[in-house]
This record gives structure tokens, sequence and C-alpha cells, in this order.
């Protein structure tokens, strides 16, 4: 086990040093010799060759932001091919494939820090190759030793099978094409009045679907609304709508879930909800509701956005 822990500490060192360095190098000398590495407006090219410690300070700062997904990346690659060499998988085989994982988890951790400075696509070059020979040649030698000798068609199968889920998981994790779609939202609020009121004075920006179930079951409902808003998400190819009733105060938090490419009606029920209609398709992204800090008002969030108030129309 200490031999183990020894050989990941040795080998996720060096593919840090080589990518987070290695970055920082190439940035610094594109700067010294006159090309701007980075730059939003009017982006990347070529001018007055730059250098300073203060420069290079940035450019270090820069690459520490790099250290975490470069550690969890490293982690995940000598995990992999420490499986392989434990299924005794032939080191040409574990070569090839940790040049290939190796370039591309690089460049996707290149890519994705370069993001936030608008970074030059040329250093993310550098880092995949960079992280290509980590895995070609240094990589190997901190895997320890093979497993126990099995027989050919059980140890066949099993690399074939690491192998395999390899550029799977890579494509399902970078790759793949992810379902996008424009949300419309609204919260409303319906209190019991007095007589049945014209529908559509009281629900001008409602869908006639919506309009239709509010007065099958609030006859004699007044509406009110509160929120409206709109959220894209991916590539935005679909677009679904969600309206959430509220009937009475809101004393717990609620998580709906969002639905996929169609219309849903979330209705409150005492401290439950129920969804109208109760089979439609939904993703696992969630607005919240929550209680406000006085009875005109509300709270909500975004999926993944933090709470904030907003107040019934009167």
């Amino acid at each position: 086990m200490k031999s183990l822990l020894r050989d990941y500490v040795r080998a996720l060192g060096w593919y840090i040093a080589l990518i987070v360095i290695g970055l920082v190098s190439t940035l610094t000398v594109s700067s010294a010799v006159g090309y701007l590495p980075y730059s939003d407006r009017p982006g990347p090219g070529w001018t007055r060759p730059s250098f300073s410690f203060a420069l290079l300070g940035y450019y270090a700062s820069w690459g520490v932001f790099v250290l975490i997904p470069a550690s969890i990346y490293g982690t995940a690659a000598f995990t992999y091919h420490r499986l392989l060499k434990f299924l005794n998988a032939p080191l040409l085989l574990i070569r090839v494939v940790a040049v290939l994982t190796g370039g591309i988890i690089s460049f996707v951790v290149a890519a994705g820090a370069g993001w936030y400075i608008s970074m030059a696509p040329f250093p993310v070059w550098v880092a995949a190759v960079l992280g290509g020979l980590w895995g070609g040649l240094l990589l190997p030698r901190y895997l320890g030793h093979a497993g126990p000798v099995r027989a050919p068609w059980a140890k066949w199968s099993a690399i074939v099978v690491v192998v395999v889920a390899a550029p799977l998981a890579l494509y399902q994790a970078f790759f793949a094409p992810r379902y996008g779609q424009n949300l419309q939202f609204s919260v409303v609020r319906v209190t019991e009045s007095s007589g049945h009121l014209p529908t559509a004075s009281l629900k001008p920006d409602l869908e006639p679907h919506e309009r239709a179930l509010l007065d099958s079951l609030f006859p004699n409902g007044h509406v009110a609304q509160g929120l409206r808003g709109s959220s894209a998400t991916g590539a935005g190819d679909h677009t679904a709508r969600m309206l959430v009733v509220v009937t009475a105060p809101i004393n717990t938090e609620a998580r709906l879930r969002v639905p996929k490419g169609v219309s849903v009606v979330y209705v409150q029920q005492g401290d439950s909800w129920a969804m109208f209609p109760s089979d439609a398709p939904t993703l696992r992204d969630r607005i919240k509701l929550a209680p406000g800090s006085k009875p005109t008002e509300a709270m909500f969030a975004w999926p993944g956005a933090d709470l904030s108030p907003f107040e019934w129309a009167r």
C-alpha cells in the first residue's frame, strides 16, 4: 500500500509539474517574444515583447488555478492505467492508451482554465502534447506490478472492457451533446374571491390550457402575478414552460423538477405539490420556492442558484 501511494504521488506530481509549469512557461515565453497569449479585446496577437515579474506572477497565479482540475484528472488517469497494469495488459498497449488519455485530459484542463483569461489556442495544444508525453513516458514507470496470473480469455476480456470504457467515459464527460432548452417560468398566487370573474381579465399572461385548468380547479379564484422569467440551457433547441400555482402561504422549501420540452403546471396542495399532467417528462434540475420574510414575499431560485426574494403583485 505504501509503494502504491508513493507511486501515485510521484506520477501525479510529474503530471501537475508538466502541465502547470509548462503552461506558465509557454505563456511567459510567448509574451517575451512579442505574442500576447491571452486577451478578450481585441484578442491574442502579436505586439511588443514584454516581460516583468508582475506578469510572471500573474501567469503563476493562474497556474495555481489549474492545480485542482489537473489533480482530479491526473488521479483519474493514474487509477485507470493502474487497473490496466493490474490486469497485466501489454506495456505497449498501456503506453498508447496513456498517450491518448493524457493528451485529451490535458487539452480539456487547459482549455477549461484558459477560458477564464481568454487564452490563445496554442498553449492548449502545448498542454496536450505535454500530457501525452507524461502518459507515454512517465506514467508507466509508476504503475506498480501486475496482478495475479489469469486465464487468457479472462485477462483479455477484462482488458477489452476497460479499454473500451475509457473513450466512452471521455466522450460522455466532454463531448456528448447535452440536452438544451428554453424554459419559460411563471409563479402565480390564487386566492378565493366572492364571485366568478372573467378569466381573460384575471389571467392575461397564461396559456389557454393553463386558464382552463385553473378555471376547473378554482372557479372563483383570483390570480395574482408573482414572478415571470426565462432561462436557457445548452443549445436551447427545445422549449418548455412551467407554471407554479401557489394557493397558501409557503411554509417549507419546495423543489420542483423542471419539465423536459413540455408545458406543466404545479399546483400547491398544502405542503405538497401536484403536477399537471402527472406523467410529463422532467429533468433532474429543480427550481426552488421558499418562505419569504414577510407575507407579501416569497423566495425563488433557478437550478443551481441561490434563493432571492420576490413580491406578489397586488
